[in-house]
This record gives C-alpha cells, sequence and structure tokens, in this order.
C-alpha cells in the first residue's frame, strides 16, 4: 500500500521507494529527504529513529544539509588530532620526567622513584606505560613484608604504620625489618605503601625464595632505607595533620564548631574518619 510524503504530502511511496520512517511514525519521500539529509542506508535510518517529522522541519528551514560521510570525517580527523595532542602531551610529561629523575637525584626502589625536591613519588609500570605521579601527601601508610623460612620451619613478619595523629604522632620506625636474623631463606621481601584514595604500591626487593647471604643482605639494607624515607614522609604528613588541628583548637572555642571544622578536614581527605572520630570523643569527654 502506497504511503504519503508527510513533507511534500503528494508524493505517493511505493513498496519499492526509497523513504525514511521517522521516529513519530511520519514517512518522508527521498525527493524531500535528500535535500537535508545525505548519508548511507544505515546513517539514514539512524538518524531517522531519533528524530522527528518537527526536527526535519527545523533542518530544512535552517538550510542546513547534513551530510554525514562529511560528519563522519571530520570526527575521524578530531579523534586523530585528539590522539596526536595527548601523544605529544605525553612525550612531553615523559621527558620532563626525565630530567626530573636525572636532575634531581631521585632515588628508585623497584619500579617507584622518590623524588625528595618536589616531594613527588613516579610509578613507571613497564617501557610501554607513562609515569604516574603520586604527592607524598597521597601516602597514608606503609607495610613492611618480610616472609621467610629456614629448613624446617616457616617466619613472616608484617607491619603497618598507621599513625596516630590525635594521639600525638606516629613516630619514626628505623629498621622496620629484621634482617632475616629467624630463619635461612627469605621468600619476600617488601614493602607495601597504602594511598589516601585506596591504591596500593608495591615494591618488592626479593619475591622467590632465597638462602641467605649478600644478595638479601642488600635487599634488607635497601627495604630499610626506604621504610626510613617512608618514615619521614608519614611523620611529615602527620605533622601537616596536627597542626590543622591545631590551628582549629585554638581559633574555635566552641565544640559545634570545632567539629564542623574537623569535619571539613575529613571532607578534603587531610583527616581520616577514624581520627576525627578519635578528636570528637576526645572533645566530647566521651
Amino acid at each position: 500500500m502506497a504511503k504519503t510524503c508527510a513533507n511534500c504530502g503528494k508524493k505517493k511511496i511505493g513498496f519499492t521507494d526509497s523513504c525514511l520512517k521517522l521516529k513519530d511514525k511520519n514517512i518522508l519521500g527521498e525527493e524531500c529527504y535528500s535535500q537535508a539529509l545525505k548519508g548511507n542506508t544505515f546513517q539514514l535510518t539512524s538518524w531517522a529513529l531519533e528524530n522527528t517529522f518537527q526536527d526535519f522541519k527545523n533542518l530544512m528551514s535552517s538550510d542546513t544539509k547534513l551530510d554525514f560521510k562529511e560528519i563522519h570525517a571530520k570526527e575521524k580527523d578530531n579523534k586523530k588530532a585528539a590522539k596526536k595532542a595527548e601523544h605529544e602531551k605525553r612525550f612531553k610529561l615523559e621527558v620532563l620526567n626525565q630530567e626530573r629523575i636525572k636532575n634531581h637525584n631521585v632515588t628508585k626502589y623497584g619500579n617507584l622513584y622518590f623524588d625528595n625536591v618536589d616531594k613527588v613519588i613516579l610509578e613507571k609500570k613497564d617501557s610501554w606505560t607513562p609515569y604516574i605521579t603520586y604527592s607524598y601527601n597521597d601516602v597514608l601508610k606503609y607495610t613492611p613484608v618480610d616472609q621467610g623460612h629456614s629448613e624446617k620451619k616457616r617466619h613472616g613478619i608484617t607491619r603497618a604504620i598507621t599513625g596516630d595523629i590525635i594521639a600525638g604522632g606516629a613516630g619514626a620506625i628505623v629498621g622496620a625489618v629484621t634482617g632475616g636474623k629467624n630463619y635461612g631463606y627469605v621468600d619476600e621481601l617488601g614493602v607495601n605503601i597504602s594511598l589516601k584514595d585506596g591504591k596500593l604500591l608495591t615494591v618488592r626487593f626479593i619475591n622467590e625464595s632465597t638462602k641467605r647471604g649478600k644478595i638479601t643482605e642488600k635487599a634488607y639494607q635497601d627495604c630499610n632505607y626506604l621504610c626510613a624515607l617512608l618514615d619521614s614522609i608519614t611523620e611529615e604528613n602527620d605533622s601537616e595533620k596536627i597542626q590543622k588541628v591545631e590551628t582549629v583548637n585554638s581559633s574555635e572555642t566552641d565544640i559545634t564548631e570545632q567539629l564542623k571544622k574537623l569535619k571539613s578536614l575529613v571532607d578534603d581527605g587531610i583527616l581520616t574518619q577514624e581520627e576525627f572520630e578519635a578528636k570528637k570523643k576526645q572533645l566530647l569527654n566521651i
């Protein structure tokens, strides 16, 4: 059964005639829709399914012709240009990070680079992946991993430094690992670094069973150096927290206002929820 074009109202559209069925069920004949639309069957059909006859009339009145082939070509060029710009940006950043590593005497542990000048950690997962940068302020705590065994018995040591800033500071713990004194083979040695956003950075000095000797001694030395560095980072972060809390205490005498200020520090990621609750109990004498 022939149908009538919604645009001209005269042209009869037969079963074999090309047409578009719009979203509102109106039909457009090829003679009419080709005045404003150009593209392959899939592109035209997709447009028709998302647009009404009123949309078509608006398009006609604007004297704009949608050439989907041209639009697709422009989109492809835009994506290509954006990809090129992103590549150039990443390349410049890689060069900057390489210069930073060279000029700032950065210390490398595993795939992590510690820059004490800019106070950032650079993570390099592989040669194809760009450096990821984390601020020292993002470091929440660290956990030494020290696992080993003797010929008959296995041992393991792990410890997390959390730092209770409300109770008066974490304090430095130098020499966080034992040096394998309790066993003859070291199975795993390293450090897990927890960041405020929940991300975990890992450094492994030994990741397979290794008999005690010069290799393990060097690994324990490097591990303790890293732990000492992380001690200084977490201590500085805790000191900044203490200063911010003391600022709230000294500037506000009303408990409600103090709690509001402390809650804002939680929202800003400066204090943890646990630290806030501890201070809240202290203020309320709970």
